[in-house]
């Protein structure tokens, strides 16, 4: 089985075809590309929060939907609004336990 390889940024899960090489979008903003700030509908600062968005850990771990969501819930916990920091963490909860019951019959 070929080795995973991802891109040579340190800060994204994608996954690219050779080592040392930059996953598209990375090359992009390498070359200034795209706006370094906020850009609310491809990655919101509450997506990209720590340097990696959810989605590309969630891709490159090849988590199903259900896990997918418990970490994205997780790892967003309070950071869109503070105020919905424990309802975050029950949705979190809600699909682990849904896993749980899938796997549990």
């Amino acid at each position: 089985m070929p080795e995973t390889i991802y891109c040579a940024s340190g800060t994204c899960f994608r996954r690219v075809k050779e080592n040392y090489s930059f996953c598209d979008k990375c090359a992009e903003e390498l070359k200034g590309g795209m706006n370094a700030g906020n850009d609310p509908v491809n990655s919101p600062n509450h997506y990209t929060a720590g340097g990696v968005e959810v989605i590309d850990f969630i891709e490159a771990k090849d988590f199903n939907y259900r896990l997918g969501n418990a970490i994205k819930y997780i790892s967003r916990a309070g950071k869109k609004d503070p105020k919905t920091y424990v309802q975050d963490l029950q949705k979190a909860i809600w699909y682990i336990e849904r896993e749980i019951k899938k796997h549990d019959r």
